[in-house]
């Protein structure tokens, strides 16, 4: 009967610790599959949320309501995170994002684009959205005045001018 109730509690013994480290192993894995998620997220962001496809540009609407109209209606950000993200009065992202809705009342597709403009560029002041995008495009991909050009639907002159005034700002 002892040797019973030893191998018993030497069982419960071994089923406890076994226990403990069960539940070790489940709290490691939750916190390690909260944290992957977590940097899962963040990369997903990057890739989606924090940055514009160029292929939304276009001749009826300015850079700046380009921009609003597809962070607002493609992103659902609200005007106040728009201003935040862009460095901008709200009241302006609100007047912006209205006159781009009566210039184009659709929305603009979410297509792959092969160039991207990260939303964090976007908030110097010291520059016009235009300037910031072709200043990107330029340094970033390697592009010539002809093809920035053509991916934002403006002049190659336009954008000649717009890169050189940037360059002088900066000095």
């Amino acid at each position: 009967m002892q040797k019973k109730l030893e191998k018993e509690s030497n069982n419960s013994d071994s089923a406890n610790s076994e226990n403990k480290e069960i539940e070790k192993f489940r709290f490691l894995l939750e916190n390690l599959t909260e944290e992957y998620i977590k940097k899962f997220e963040e990369l997903r962001g990057i890739k989606t949320k924090e940055v514009i496809p160029v292929n939304i540009f276009n001749r009826r609407l300015s850079p700046l309501e380009t921009i609003v109209k597809f962070l607002k209606e493609n992103l659902n950000h609200s005007f106040k995170s728009i201003g935040r993200l862009l460095g901008r009065n709200q009241k302006t992202v609100w007047q912006a994002y209205n006159s781009s809705r009566k210039k184009l009342a659709i929305i603009f597709q979410e297509d792959y684009s092969k160039y991207n403009i990260p939303i964090s560029i976007l908030s110097d002041r010291r520059f016009s959205i235009l300037e910031l995008v072709a200043s990107y495009l330029k340094e970033n991909y390697d592009l010539n005045y002809h093809q920035i050009a053509l991916i934002l639907s403006r002049d190659q002159r336009t954008i000649w001018t717009v890169y050189n005034r940037v360059k002088k700002k900066r000095k």
